[in-house]
This record gives C-alpha cells, structure tokens and sequence, in this order.
C-alpha cells in the first residue's frame, strides 16, 4: 500500500452563511500547528445540514421567536485535542459561524483526516456554548493520483475528480509521497491537475515544486491568490487560464519559462513582477488581464511573444529592459489607455517583429535611462 511520508492533513469545513462578532480570537496564539510539512487541507462553506440555517433578528421576528434584544451568548469553538480555537460573541438567535483557524488532526498511517463539522449540531444561540470539531478519514490515494518523473526525480500529482464532490476551498499539498519509485518529493503538478476545482480559493503549495503542468488550475473562478514555492522553474500553458478573480500571484526566483497564455483572462489580476531569472514570456501570456496595471520586468528576460498584453486596458505605462532581444507582434495590442512605453534599448533591436506594436497607440521612447 502507497503510503505518504508523513502525517497528512486534510480539511473541510461545512458551516453556514453569516458571522457571529468575535472579540477574542486565539488564531495567533493557539492555532493547531504541524509537525509536518506534508499536509493535505481543505475547507468549504457548503451544507445541506438545516442545522447550519442562520435566523437574523428581523426573520426571527417573522416567525415568530423572540426579538434578540441585543444581548449575546459566547461560543467555544474547539479542535477535537480539546484546543481553543476562537471565541465569539453571538446575537441571541443567531445560528454561530466559525471563522477561525481551520481544525486540523494528524494523519495516523496512511490516513488523512477531513474535517467535516460540529458537535453538538450548529443551533440558533440560545446560551453559552461549545462546539468540538469532528473529522472524517480518506487514504492519501482516494484523493490524489502520483505519477514518478525521471525528469525530476520526483512525483507529479493530479488531484483525483472524487475531490470536487468535497466542495473544497482550501488546498494544503502533500510535500513527499512513498509510492513505486520509493520515497519522493512531490516536484511537479500534472497537467490538468486541478482543472475546473470552481470552489477552490486558496492554495498551499509545498516546497520543492518545480513545474506546474498545463492547464494545471485552469478555470479556477474562484482562486483569489497565490504564493510559487521558491524551486518553481515552469509555468505551463493555461496554467491560470480563466482564473478570472485571481489577484495576486507571487512568482519564485527560479521561475524561466512563462509558457503560451499562462495567465489568459485572468481579468481580476492587478500586478505582476516578473523575477530576475525569468527569460521567457511566451504568448498570449498576460493576454485578456484587463485590470492589470503594473508590470515590472526583471534583468534577464530576452523573450516577450505575440500578444503577449493584447487588451489589457488598464496598463498606462511600460518599461522593456535592454536584456529583450525578441518581441513578437501585437504586443500591446489594443491596451487602450496604454500612452507610454520606455524602451531601454537605443533604437529598435532585430529581433523585434516589425508589427510588434501595432494597434497600440502608445508614444515610444528609446534609449530610456530610469537612472537619469
């Protein structure tokens, strides 16, 4: 049997719609911690449970119940180790929602643990009260498929469709695996691998990741952000594609390769800083970023392709390093609000398509010195 390396966890939460107050939470001081690195977690707000339904006081009214008359009842919220968690104060009336740190259990064997809600079942506050988490249990192998590389040495993962059915919208990854090739890190994500996860917003990626595979987080609507592990040398094509709320993304210092469309459509996306290292960026990269800004481009890049701005309407200026030797054609292509763009390069390299600027209305300036 395929074993992970060490204690796995895994998390889902399944509570309802609306928040208590809470003025004391105890997140900084006494979060569950892990003694591993190799950590599986998911979270969600789905529940078909009627115990989760939440009553606000002017629905209370409606019904009948009593007005909440402003008075609160505090709620313990508690891991399973008996661990505080947070505290809230809850309306009267008011089912309670947690929104502390998420429950976690270790991993025993080959187990993970699933967090999947409350006891006793979430009420209407009433009293004071205290909810203990309760957990489910997956093997490691119900949840993700491992396939070695030898390119890597290493382990691709793929994240199995039984996953969706979890309504998950928090991922920790597995940072090794002990499958057919032995004990090794989980170095890359496959292509696909967590394609159409539509619930997902948050993601934690292990150390030691070098690759992210082809349309690996591909339509992820709901990804908000996301940190590269520092080892992570390939973006692959669509990566991100369509991952239309996505924010922030913070690029490792390793990156090379931003490949064809990496990042196409992903309309929510404010700012990019393209690492030192980085020397390709492929096209359609950054195509469709409509809210996107602010580019910074680091020193060793020599490669921007076709289309690699093409309506991204929010760029107001542009800075291209000396270090690019090729441009492909419509670069900038209908960046309307685009005016400026400063080209450290004296005048037009060789390499440049001859088109690369066309429908960009932008005045060009060579021979730019942002020291000067």
């Amino acid at each position: 049997m395929r074993t992970a390396k060490k204690d796995i966890l895994l998390l889902i939460s399944l509570v309802g719609v609306y928040s208590c107050s809470g003025n004391v939470d105890y997140s900084s001081s006494t979060g569950i911690s892990s003694s591993t690195d190799t950590s599986v977690s998911f979270t969600s707000n789905d529940s078909d449970d009627d115990s989760n339904n939440v009553y606000s006081s002017d629905q209370n009214a409606k019904d009948g119940s009593p007005a909440n008359g402003g008075f609160t009842y505090t709620i313990t919220w508690k891991n399973q180790d008996g661990t505080i968690l947070k505290i809230d104060e809850c309306q009267a009336y008011v089912t309670p929602l947690y929104s502390g740190p998420t429950p976690q259990k270790a991993g025993e064997g080959d187990l993970v643990f699933v967090f999947s809600g409350w006891t006793p079942a979430l009420v209407p506050a009433v009293s004071d009260q205290t909810y203990t988490a309760l957990f489910a249990s997956y093997g490691i192998d119900d949840l993700y498929d491992f396939q070695y590389s030898s390119e890597y040495d290493g382990y691709m993962l793929t994240g199995k469709s039984s996953m969706q059915s979890l309504n998950t919208t928090a991922l920790s990854l597995p940072s090794h695996y002990d499958g057919e090739e032995g004990e090794k890190p989980v170095v890359g994500l496959s292509g696909s691998a967590f394609a159409n996860f539509t619930k997902i917003k948050e993601i934690d990626l292990p150390e030691g990741l070098k690759y992210i595979g082809e349309k690996a987080f591909y339509d992820c609507f709901s990804l908000t952000d996301m940190d590269l592990p520092d080892d992570v040398e390939t973006i692959g094509p669509y990566a991100f594609g369509y991952c239309s709320k996505l924010q922030t993304i913070a690029l490792s210092e390793s990156l090379r390769v931003i490949d064809t469309s990496a990042f196409f459509y992903c309309s929510s996306l404010k700012s990019i800083a393209i690492p030192d290292d980085t020397e390709t960026i492929g096209d359609f990269v950054f195509a469709y970023c409509s809210s996107l800004y602010s580019v910074s481009i680091g020193s060793s890049l020599t490669t921007i392709g076709n289309n690699a701005f093409i309506y991204d309407t929010s760029l107001t200026y542009f800075l291209i390093p000396a270090s690019v030797t090729t441009m492909g054609e419509k670069v900038f292509a209908y960046c309307y609000n685009l005016f400026n763009i400063y080209c450290e390069a004296a005048s037009q390299p060789s390499g440049w398509d001859k088109q690369w600027r066309s429908f960009c209305g932008a005045k060009i300036y060579w021979g730019y010195n942002a020291n000067e």
